[in-house]
């Protein structure tokens, strides 16, 4: 289970606030700033508001410090030799730091270093899977807000809240280490930055945020040089509105961690603008846990698991997974039920005397066990880490997450409540023992490689994002949010129930599993949870109902045969004159088909599309809005036909609009990211690019001199 940072802010109090300088009204004002000063607002660039100085003691003279919104810059080997200071090693908590591992970390970060820890269990395994973080374990906070904002007293409340909460100051160190270490640096700043997007329509905002969002994960995180807290603010085109975008790291920081932070760096923030006094949150220091951790004896816990996994079977890969080496992509569909089922569903607890995360993982071990014909499965299952035996540990910020495996293993004259059962007292006696990571426990019981390729996680919250019933709040009205909160590098299945109705979000790398094999995946859970709401407590596993492993077989085929497909109109195309059928097949891996019909819009004039299309089936009419305000028909499009570039090789905008014109049209479109890649191999993709832009413009350049170009 891990927690919404949106709920965590619904959930909070704030009747201990007192006023500093006057007496305030809670109702919001019309007016709350004002606009933002223009030489602060720099359309496609970013401000940076520079940190405070921080004063440098003698000894840090000969090592640089970290300071600022700037990165770390290791020492030079030359001053290193000559460096003198007065750290030790048991002036940290890793118990394990010798002398020659201190000089190296002081020769990347300077002297000026508050802590050092070893990594936590969950720590350990993201680290395993990912030293420099993308899509997968990524977090995202985005939120629209009524708020006034002056970027040089923001930039002071951010450095005070990373002053207060050491996570913030961390860095991971690896290289050159025999293992990686958490860097807890003194100076260390939060990459604060403003951006103007005022520009930008509202109808066309949130698809700008998305943008933002997605671009965001893409620049990743370097564990080991970044700041690890990335804060951007976007002034928009609505009055007095700010879109705030918070992302870090999943090893850094968990939604617990998000909540207390967006309550401390802007709820705050805001009502000190008002001279309202907030109450001040408990700060636990990261080290805390980090001690706990040092002192805490896994003997224990390494002999449960032992015990718990003996005999375990090879991995069976979860069902319609291809491992593939491509960027992460990440994708989402939702298993929604209707209004009788979800009734049902909301039975079951009772019916079968566990928890709705219990039944829901004994549900999804019955469906695999199904689907191989096997009777003993494993997957991997999300717990917040905020068990530990700290004090007030639900207000330490940090990455505090791990990922347990859970086995179901049963007889097929076993009833779906007995099993039930069985899972709930193995859960709850698995997350006494859930301080060894992943690859601990897989070295433990001598397993080469992963134990477990995919992940179940419950959600217990609701609400989240839903500001109609937060309180009012002076100086800041919250008008909406979105998070991105990936734990998993290619399949996680959220569990949440959301005003009454059980959902489960699929959350997987769509160049690992394919849309249409997540489809069946989510028919077969769905045929599964559909039979154990009717609530018969002497339904038997045998008499559970579900496809075998041939369905994904068969959509294997016809994924195959669709790609083969892909692969011949590309090779066809003038674009790619002069690129090799290896490189054919991988720009088909990140080609995406979309079906239209007749009057379907599949470009909008004056929009970057980044991603190149062309006319896969059927026929597409472009069309050109004319300076009288009429919109004129310029061609139709015949299969092999470009549709636009416009925004691939540059960041122009549309200057045509694009609508299907029969019913069959099929549209092949490649990302823009993708694009460069092969582009930087084969220059001479966009040497055809502008030659096929230019036999379009001369098809219908006559109505360009009636355009308003």
């Amino acid at each position: 289970m891990i927690y919404n940072p949106f709920y965590f802010l619904y959930k909070m109090g704030y009747a201990g606030m007192q006023p500093m300088v006057q007496p305030y009204s809670w109702a919001v004002p019309q007016q709350m700033m004002q606009p933002m000063p223009q030489q602060l607002c720099i359309p496609l660039q970013s401000y940076t508001v520079p940190a405070q100085p921080v004063p440098q003691t003698p000894s840090a003279s000969a090592v640089s410090a970290s300071s600022g919104a700037s990165r770390t810059v290791p020492i030079k080997k030359a001053e290193k030799k000559k460096a003198k200071y007065n750290l030790k090693v048991s002036d940290f908590t890793a118990n394990d730091l010798t002398e020659e591992i201190l000089d190296a970390i002081v020769g990347k970060y300077g002297v000026e270093i508050d802590d050092i820890y070893n990594l936590a269990p969950g720590q350990e395994w993201m680290f395993s899977q990912a030293r420099t973080v993308t899509s997968a374990f990524f977090t995202q906070a985005l939120f629209k807000a009524v708020i006034k904002i002056k970027p040089s007293t923001l930039r002071q409340k951010v450095d005070e809240v990373c002053e207060k909460r050491d996570n913030l100051r961390t860095a991971f160190a690896y290289e050159g280490l025999p293992k990686p270490y958490q860097v807890v640096l003194k100076n260390r700043r939060a990459d604060l930055k403003f951006f103007d997007i005022s520009n930008v329509a509202v109808e066309d905002l949130d698809d700008t945020l998305k943008n933002l969002m997605s671009a965001d994960r893409r620049r990743g995180f370097d564990l080991e040089n970044d700041q690890l807290l990335r804060i951007s603010i976007y002034k928009t085109c609505e009055e007095d509105t700010y879109a705030i975008l918070i992302s870090q790291p999943h090893i850094n920081n968990d939604g617990a961690s998000t909540g207390i932070l967006l309550k401390e760096l802007f709820l705050d923030y805001a009502m000190e603008s008002e001279g309202i006094k907030t109450d001040e949150l408990e700060n636990v220091s990261f080290s805390k846990y980090a001690e706990w951790l040092e002192k805490l004896d896994r003997t224990e816990e390494f002999n449960y698991w032992k015990e718990q996994l003996a005999d375990l079977p090879p991995l069976i890969s979860a069902p319609g997974y291809v491992k593939s080496n491509m960027e992460f992509e990440i994708s989402t569909k939702s298993l929604t039920f209707d209004k009788e089922t979800n009734k049902k569903i909301r039975k079951m607890q009772g019916t079968y005397k566990a928890t709705i995360n219990n039944i829901m993982q004994t549900a999804w071990g019955v469906m695999l066990q199904k689907l191989y014909g096997v009777n003993d499965v494993i997957f991997g299952a999300i717990t917040s880490g905020r068990n530990a035996e700290v004090q007030n540990s639900d207000m330490i910020t940090g990455g505090m997450v791990n990922a347990v495996p859970v086995r179901i293993k049963s007889e097929q004259d076993i009833t779906f409540a007995e099993l039930t059962k069985q899972v709930q007292k193995q859960f709850a006696q698995s997350l006494q023992y859930s301080h060894c990571s992943p690859t601990e426990i897989a070295d433990a019981i001598g397993r080469k490689g992963d134990i477990f390729d995919h992940l179940l996680n419950f959600h217990n919250f609701a609400g989240a994002g839903d500001f109609s019933k937060a309180p009012k709040l002076p100086g800041i009205t919250l008008l909406g949010s979105e998070s991105f909160d990936n734990l998993s590098t290619d399949l996680c299945v959220y569990f949440m129930m959301q005003t009454g109705s059980f959902v489960c979000n699929f959350t997987y790398n769509s160049n690992a599993f394919t849309d249409a094999k997540i489809d069946i995946l989510m028919d077969c859970f769905r045929k599964v949870i559909v039979q154990i709401a009717e609530n018969n407590t002497e339904l038997r596993i045998s008499e559970i109902e579900c496809p075998d492993i041939s369905v994904f077989r068969e959509a294997e085929k016809t994924a195959e045969a669709q790609k083969q497909q892909i692969c011949s109109f590309i090779a066809g195309l003038s674009v790619f004159n002069g690129v090799d059928a290896v490189a054919v097949k991988e720009i088909a891996d990140y080609a995406r088909v979309t079906s239209y019909v007749t009057d379907d819009i599949i470009l909008t004039e004056k929009k970057v599309t980044d991603e190149l299309s062309f006319v896969m089936n059927g026929y597409v009419e472009l069309a050109r809005e004319a300076m009288d305000g009429w919109t004129n028909s310029l061609m139709s499009l015949k299969p092999g036909k470009m549709i636009t570039a416009s925004g691939v090789l540059d960041d122009v905008k549309s200057y045509v609009s694009a609508r299907a014109i029969t019913d069959d049209v099929k549209v092949l479109s490649i990302p823009k990211e993708a694009m460069w890649k092969f582009i930087e191999r084969y220059p001479c993709i966009a040497l055809n690019i502008i030659k096929e832009q230019e036999n379009i413009g001369k098809s219908y350049s006559f109505l360009w001199l009636s355009s308003d170009i």
